[in-house]
């Protein structure tokens, strides 16, 4: 694609769920640090860089994975960058 494609556009994933990867880059709460050590399972209220994952439209193959990831700035903004709602019962 050449643009964000609407919600719903692909077949799910085997766990039902839509456009879990490469439609953008989704914002997450963890401090982006340079080597994974698994410190992106705690949130942080605020951090100088925070990470994106997963890719987006305009990103390679190798770049539209969850295993992909980059730290960006809190302020950062691009037509690429979103979050996922979620939803508990």
């Amino acid at each position: 694609y050449t643009y964000t494609a609407p919600v719903g556009q692909f077949k799910p994933n085997a766990f039902g769920l839509f456009d879990v990867l490469g439609n953008v880059w989704e914002w997450t709460c963890s401090e982006y640090k340079n080597k994974y050590q698994g410190s992106e399972k705690v949130c942080k209220n605020s951090a100088s860089l925070f990470v994106l994952r997963g890719g987006s439209w305009d990103s390679t193959a190798r770049g539209a994975r969850s295993a992909d990831r980059v730290g960006y700035e809190p302020s950062g903004r691009g037509r690429g960058y979103g979050f996922r709602l979620i939803r508990t019962p």
